[in-house]
This record gives structure tokens, sequence and C-alpha cells, in this order.
């Protein structure tokens, strides 16, 4: 099991994580992290994920 945080708009990370689902089991996705809404910093509008992945079986 790996475990993993992205960082990112909410579309890259719907992005990713169906690219994982390809080669990986994806275990675990948390709830969406917002970063500060303070317009002076440039990831103002990320937000953070964690998740668990495992081997897929073949």
């Amino acid at each position: 099991m790996v475990k993993i945080r992205l960082s990112g708009t909410k579309q890259e990370m719907d992005t990713i994580i169906r690219s994982f689902e390809q080669n990986y089991c994806v275990q675990y996705v948390s709830k969406d992290y917002a970063s500060s809404k303070n317009p002076k910093y440039k990831s103002s509008k990320d937000v953070r994920i964690y998740l668990e992945l495992g081997m897929k079986d073949k």
C-alpha cells in the first residue's frame, strides 16, 4: 500500500485519480481539503486530497 498526498485543482484531481485506477487499486480517497482563499498566494485555489493505492491483482 502506498499513501500519496496530491495538490491541485479539482479537475486535475479527478483526472489523476482516473489514471491511477487503470493501473492501481484505489483503496481510499479523502475529502477535499481547501487551501487558504487569500488571492495573494499562488496556490489559493488549490485543493489537497490523500490517496491510498494498492497493486491490482493480475
